[in-house]
């Protein structure tokens, strides 16, 4: 085999050409097979014949894993942290911030030290506030776990391994 950047000959299985330190099949400059200079918008080798390869395409790096997002998730939502791995900062400050405010507001309505419209009020608010916490929760879970959630960029999970 041979590089497809500078042309050299390759030891079988290289991951790297020692030459010119690209990935073997990671340009288009000279056959595979054979060695001979091709054109990067020939498909086949014109000395050998040979279908030429082309590397590819890896992983874009920075995609997230779904099953790290998933586990975060499950047992740090409170926190937002599954938001804060997916790069959507400010939702996950927005989340752990609501939790918050739920406690603030239910153990504020349960010591009734205000009068009564307002202890019942600080309540029913505490009490809609972690039904809406659990229903964006619940969303989250369901979207990372369905694949529909994507990072702060827009990008899909990545493939775990």
């Amino acid at each position: 085999m041979y590089c497809r950047n500078c042309g050299k000959e390759l030891v079988p299985g290289a991951e790297l050409c020692i030459n010119c330190g690209v990935r073997p099949l990671n340009a288009n400059k000279f056959c595979q097979n054979c060695g001979a200079e091709t054109r990067p918008e020939q498909e086949v080798c014109l000395k050998c014949g040979t279908l030429l390869k082309r590397e590819e395409k890896h992983e874009p790096l920075g995609r997230k894993n779904k099953l790290i997002a998933l586990l975060l998730c499950l047992f740090v939502a409170p926190l937002g942290v599954h938001r804060y791995y997916m790069g959507r900062v400010g939702s996950g400050v927005a989340m752990l911030l609501l939790y918050f405010s739920i406690f603030v507001f239910l153990f504020m309505g349960s010591m009734r030290s205000f009068p009564e419209p307002v202890w019942i009020g600080l309540l029913v608010f505490g009490a809609f506030a972690l039904v809406g916490y659990m229903v964006w929760w619940i969303i989250d879970l369901i979207s990372i776990a369905t694949g529909k959630m994507k990072d702060g960029e827009g990008r899909e999970f990545g493939k775990a391994g």
